[in-house]
């Protein structure tokens, strides 16, 4: 997704792609914030199109960034995924997944389309149960190994800083001396 404080911008960009791409319609909505708004774009060969839209239109901020992206293919996802990291900073760095978590969503998301795809065919009801308690199941362990992941790594990143010199004095009121 593409997001913005002001939506003219993904407005233009949407309209742009309606005349490009008339069978494909993004969605546009507001995050969560209220502060920002985002262009949704669910397929890879819209999202490359728009990169190499915005590139070939002089993209300065986030270029590298895209330039990645644009080389993302299976057999060097990971790899992309870690120089992004590098490249976008710490701002989420507790919110992205690791391996583990990008097969447990992959497996997820598999499993979603295959249910879709049985609703669709109006398959049988019993392996339709099964499958939506057994993506269920997996929603909750990815949940909880997501959130252990995210505590492993802020755990790491404390005895780092702790290993630095960082220290918390019993007198600061809650400031942290770093």
């Amino acid at each position: 997704h593409i997001a913005q404080k002001h939506p003219s911008i993904l407005l233009s960009i949407s309209s742009w792609l309606a005349k490009t791409w008339p069978s494909y319609t993004p969605s546009l909505c507001s995050q969560r914030t209220g502060r920002a708004c985002a262009l949704r774009v669910s397929r890879t060969d819209v999202s490359k199109l728009i990169l190499e839209r915005l590139i070939a239109n002089g993209l300065l901020q986030k270029r590298r960034a895209a330039e990645i992206a644009l080389g993302v293919e299976d057999s060097n996802r990971l790899l992309s995924r870690q120089r992004l990291a590098v490249i976008v900073g710490n701002q989420g760095r507790y919110q992205r997944l690791d391996a583990h978590g990008c097969e447990r969503a992959r497996q997820i998301s598999r499993l979603r389309r295959r249910l879709h795809h049985l609703r669709e065919a109006r398959g049988a009801t019993a392996e339709v149960r099964h499958l939506h308690a057994q993506i269920e199941h997996l929603q909750q362990q990815h949940a909880s190994l997501s959130a252990q992941a995210a505590l492993s790594a802020l755990r790491a990143d404390i005895r780092q800083m702790l290993r630095q010199g960082a220290w918390r004095s019993g007198c600061s009121k809650g400031r942290d001396r770093l």
